[in-house]
């Protein structure tokens, strides 16, 4: 969900218990987080799809946990203080959190790259749709246009940043040619 909007921990938490997929756009903070934790979390536990999706850009590069970054989680030297009390206030525990985090990566992580072609994003755009549960699409072979039958389960902020990113780069595309 877009942290930009983001006023009440509550309110997050029930959007995505609401949800049937979240698509989490591994970034390099995205673990530093403490509303992405959260929604990590209570994703795992309600049962929702989880589809860790690496952003792909020049200059930016997620570095995947290794076993020095679950030992610090564990520790707690890898968030701030007021973090772990924010998690704790929501009820995340760090062992939750360790446990999550692992559970995400033992999925292949699908690519996005805002910065190619609008081919190759619209490929990629329809991989990671393809992977959401509860959610039937439909695709034009002539012009590669994704098509969503089941809008009602698109309520992720996410989905709608990438489709208007991938929509936004076709149209600066279109205007430079």
């Amino acid at each position: 969900l877009d942290s930009e909007n983001l006023q009440d921990l509550t309110l997050l938490k029930d959007a995505v218990r609401k949800s049937h997929n979240l698509v989490l756009l591994l970034t390099p903070n995205i673990f530093s987080r403490p509303w992405c934790l959260v929604e990590i979390v209570i994703a795992l536990r309600t049962g929702n799809n989880i589809i860790p999706v690496e952003v792909q850009r020049p200059g930016i590069k997620f570095q995947y946990p290794d076993e020095a970054f679950y030992e610090r989680l564990r520790k707690g030297s890898e968030l701030r203080e007021a973090d772990i009390r924010l998690l704790a206030e929501q009820g995340v525990q760090l062992a939750d959190l360790e446990g999550a985090i692992r559970y995400i990566f033992t999925q292949i992580a699908l690519p996005f790259s805002p910065h190619k072609s609008g081919s190759i994003r619209q490929a990629e755009l329809w991989a990671i749709l393809s992977r959401c549960d509860k959610l039937e699409a439909s695709r034009t072979k002539d012009e590669g246009t994704v098509h969503i039958v089941d809008s009602e389960v698109l309520d992720s902020d996410v989905i709608q940043a990438l489709a208007l990113e991938s929509l936004k780069q076709n149209s600066e595309e279109d205007a430079t040619e």
